[in-house]
C-alpha cells in the first residue's frame, strides 16, 4: 500500500480507484464502526498476514488526513494512505486497539492524576495537530482510545485547516456539549476551539457531568474554567500553556527543523510543519564489483554460513523482554502476556503499566498485580501454558529498605482471569518502584514484564479548636474556604471539632476529616445536611458525630468515605450515597429514620462490604441498595437490627 502512487501511475489508474480495488481484493471486513450518508467507517483484516487497519469512505475533505500521512506520534493514529476522487475521500489508518474513554466512564470516574495523564497526552496530539495548521473540532470521549497507558485521539472526519482570512467555519460540525461556541457559526474555530472541548472532557472524566451543572474542584477545576469560556481570548493561547497549567514544563525551543528550519522542542524527532523526519541521512557508497565466479562462490559461503546461524539461533534459549505485555512464541504457538492491577483489566485484554497510589506517610496499605495470558485473542488455558514454566517470580525495584513486601505469584479463584497474582504491602514512604515479573521456561527461554508503581505520600494540615475559632458554622465555613484558598489539593486536612452544636448545611468541595468530641453528656452535632463531594488526596473520614434532623438528608456523598462511632436521628434518609460514591461504615447507630442509610449508587471508585458493630432500629428502611449492580455480598457482622 506504501507505493500505491507509484503503482498506479504506472497502470494508467487513479490512486482513488487503485486504493478500493486493492482493498476489496486484499481485506476482508471484520466490522463497520459506523455507517450514515456521509460515508463509513470500517474495521478491514488482511487476508494473508491478518494485519488489521481502519478504513474511511466519505464525503468531505482530505486536506487533514494528507497532511497527517507519514507523521508518526504515539497519541495519533498512523495515516497509511488518503485518496480523493470528485468529492469522495478514503483513508487507510492505523487500527488502535483499546476501549474508548466513553465505555471507561460508564464504569468509574477517573481520579484527578488519572485525568491529568490523559489530558497531558491529548494535548501531544494537539500539539501535532496544530503545529500543521489543523483543528480537530469533534474531541469527546468516543474520539479516544486507551491504548495500554497511552490515550489517542482519533476520527478527522470533522477537522478543517485554519484558513486566516475566513470569518466562520463553511460548514457546522462537531459534537454538542463539547463544540464550542464559535463551532455554531459565529466564527471561524482555531485550535482554541479544541481547548474548549478538553476543557468539558476533563470535567466529565472527574465529576461525570458538564461543568454546567458540576464543576470540578480544585486546581483542575480553574483550569476546566478557562479553557471553557465563552471568549476564545480568555481562553489559553495555545496547548502548550494548557499542558503548562497542567504541570508540565514547556520544553525549549531552541532546536531547528534540518529540513525547513522552523523552531521545534529539544525532544522533537520530527517537524509537524514540513513533515520530515530529523534524523540525518548517511550516505552509502556502492560496493565494488566483483568477478562473476568469486560473487558466486562467497554468496555460497555466505548463504551456508547464514542457514548454520538460523539453525543455531532457532535452538538457542530466547530473552524476551516487554513492558506492560509482551508476544511470546513457542513449538505450541503465539502467545500474549499482559500485567495489571485488576482481573477486568485481564478480562478486556487491557495491560496496565502505570499506576499511583496516594498514602499518608505512617500508613499501610495493600495492592493486588496480576498476570494474564492470552492465545490467538483468546484467554489461554492457564494450566497449559503454566505446564511448560518452570519459575514464576515477582521483584521490586529499587525497593530501598524493603519499601515493598511481595507475596510470591500464585494461582487463585478469587482472581479469575488472572493466571497469577501477587499482594504487595506499602507504605506511604515506599515512593516509586519498578515491579519485574520473570517466567523462566523449561525450554531454557526467560519471559520478562514490567510495571511502574508509585506510592505519593500525603501531607497532613491539623486544625484544633485550641488554634482556631469552631464554634458556630459560620466559624467552621470560613476555616474551609481558607483551606480551598490556601492548602494544597494534595495535602490531606484534618479538622477536630468541638463538642457543639452545628446549625446550617455544610458542603466539602475537597477531602476533610472531620473528627468530632465529647464533654460530659454533650458532642458534637450537626442538625443541617453534610455533602461530601471529593475523595481527593483520600478518601473523607468522618468519626464521633451526631447528626440530628427533622426530615431531609443527614449525609449525603458523591464521593468515597469512611465513618466510625457516628449517629443519625429524626432525618428522612440519614446518609445517602449517590453516583461516584461509597460509605465505609462501622460502629455507627441508625435510630428513629425514614431510611438508615441508602446506596443510590452505581458508579463509585471503591467499595466497603464489610459493615461492622453498627446499631440499625426503629426505621422505617434499615437499609436500602437501590441500584448496585451484580451480586454483591455484604457482611454486617456484629450489626443489630
Amino acid at each position: 500500500m506504501q507505493y500505491a502512487h507509484r503503482i498506479a501511475a504506472k497502470e494508467g489508474e487513479s490512486i482513488y480507484q487503485f486504493l478500493l480495488t486493492s482493498i476489496g481484493v486484499e481485506y476482508d471486513t471484520v466490522y463497520t464502526f459506523k455507517s450514515g450518508e456521509r460515508g463509513c467507517v470500517s474495521l478491514l483484516r488482511h487476508k494473508q498476514n491478518g494485519t488489521r487497519l481502519v478504513f474511511r469512505h466519505y464525503c468531505g475533505n482530505a486536506e487533514v488526513y494528507r497532511k497527517l500521512r507519514g507523521i508518526s506520534c504515539p497519541n495519533l493514529p498512523q495515516v497509511m494512505e488518503v485518496a480523493e476522487h470528485e468529492g469522495r475521500v478514503a483513508v487507510l489508518e492505523e487500527y488502535i486497539q483499546g476501549d474508548s474513554l466513553d465505555d471507561l466512564l460508564k464504569g468509574a470516574l477517573f481520579t484527578p492524576a488519572e485525568a491529568r495523564k490523559i489530558i497531558l497526552q491529548l494535548c501531544s496530539a494537539l500539539w501535532v495537530l496544530h503545529s500543521l495548521g489543523a483543528v480537530h473540532r469533534d474531541i469527546k470521549p468516543e474520539n479516544v482510545i486507551i491504548r495500554g497507558d497511552q490515550a489517542v485521539l482519533i476520527d478527522f472526519d470533522a477537522a478543517r485547516i485554519v484558513k486566516n482570512r475566513s470569518d466562520a467555519d463553511t460548514q457546522v460540525l462537531g459534537t454538542t456539549g463539547y463544540a464550542a461556541p464559535e463551532q455554531y457559526g459565529i466564527s471561524q474555530t482555531d485550535g482554541r476551539a479544541d481547548l474548549y472541548a478538553m476543557g468539558i472532557l476533563l470535567n466529565i472524566m472527574l465529576t461525570g457531568k458538564h461543568p454546567s451543572k458540576k464543576l470540578a474542584g480544585g486546581r483542575l477545576g480553574r483550569i476546566v474554567q478557562k479553557c471553557t469560556m465563552i471568549n476564545p481570548e480568555k481562553r489559553y493561547k495555545n496547548v502548550l500553556h494548557l499542558m503548562e497549567s497542567l504541570g508540565k514544563r514547556r520544553g525549549k525551543m531552541s532546536k531547528n527543523c534540518i529540513h525547513c528550519g522552523a523552531s521545534l522542542p529539544d525532544e522533537a524527532a520530527f517537524c509537524p510543519r514540513c513533515a520530515q523526519s530529523q534524523q540525518q541521512k548517511k550516505v552509502v557508497r556502492p560496493p565494488r564489483l566483483w568477478r562473476k565466479k568469486a560473487l558466486i562462490a562467497a554468496l555460497c559461503v555466505t548463504l551456508t554460513a547464514f542457514i548454520a546461524l538460523v539453525c543455531a539461533l532457532l535452538l538457542r534459549p530466547k530473552t524476551f523482554e516487554g513492558g506492560a505485555t509482551i508476544v511470546y512464541t513457542d513449538q505450541d504457538g503465539t502467545y500474549e502476556l499482559l500485567v495489571t492491577f485488576h482481573p477486568s483489566d485481564i478480562a478486556n485484554n487491557r495491560p496496565i503499566g502505570e499506576k499511583s497510589v496516594s498514602l499518608s506517610t505512617e500508613e499501610y496499605s495493600n495492592m493486588t498485580v496480576m498476570l494474564g495470558v492470552y492465545q490467538n485473542g483468546q484467554l489461554a488455558d492457564t494450566d497449559a501454558f503454566f505446564a511448560k514454566v518452570e519459575s514464576c517470580t515477582l521483584e521490586a525495584f529499587p525497593n530501598d529498605n524493603g519499601a515493598l513486601t511481595l507475596t510470591e505469584p500464585a494461582f487463585k479463584t478469587d482472581y479469575l482471569p488472572a493466571a497469577r497474582e501477587s499482594d504487595i504491602t506499602y507504605s506511604g514512604l515506599s515512593g516509586t518502584n519498578e515491579l519485574h515479573w520473570t517466567l523462566n521456561m523449561k525450554n531454557g527461554d526467560t519471559i520478562r514484564l514490567k510495571q511502574t508503581f508509585e506510592v505519593i505520600p500525603l501531607v497532613h494540615q491539623v486544625y484544633t479548636a485550641k488554634d482556631t475559632a469552631l464554634n458556630t458554622m459560620e466559624e467552621l465555613n470560613a476555616l474551609l474556604a481558607r483551606i480551598n484558598e490556601e492548602v494544597p489539593e494534595d495535602t490531606i486536612v484534618d479538622i477536630y471539632l468541638p463538642p457543639v452544636t452545628y446549625s446550617g448545611n455544610l458542603t466539602l468541595l475537597r477531602a476533610v476529616n472531620l473528627y468530632g468530641s465529647a464533654e460530659g453528656s454533650g458532642r458534637t452535632t450537626f442538625t443541617g445536611t453534610l455533602s461530601v463531594n471529593s475523595d481527593y488526596p483520600s478518601n473523607v473520614m468522618l468519626f464521633d458525630l451526631d447528626f440530628v434532623g427533622d426530615g431531609g438528608i443527614g449525609l449525603s456523598t458523591t464521593a468515597s468515605f469512611y465513618m466510625g462511632n457516628c449517629s443519625f436521628t429524626g432525618w428522612d434518609v440519614g446518609a445517602l450515597t449517590q453516583d461516584g460514591g461509597m460509605i465505609g461504615v462501622e460502629c455507627c447507630t441508625f435510630r428513629g429514620n425514614g431510611i438508615g442509610f441508602k446506596y443510590n449508587s452505581r458508579v463509585f471508585h471503591s467499595f466497603n462490604d464489610v459493615f461492622p458493630d453498627c446499631t440499625i432500629e426503629d426505621n422505617d428502611i434499615g437499609v436500602q441498595f437501590a441500584m448496585l449492580d451484580g451480586t454483591i455480598t455484604i457482611d454486617f457482622a456484629g450489626s443489630v437490627f
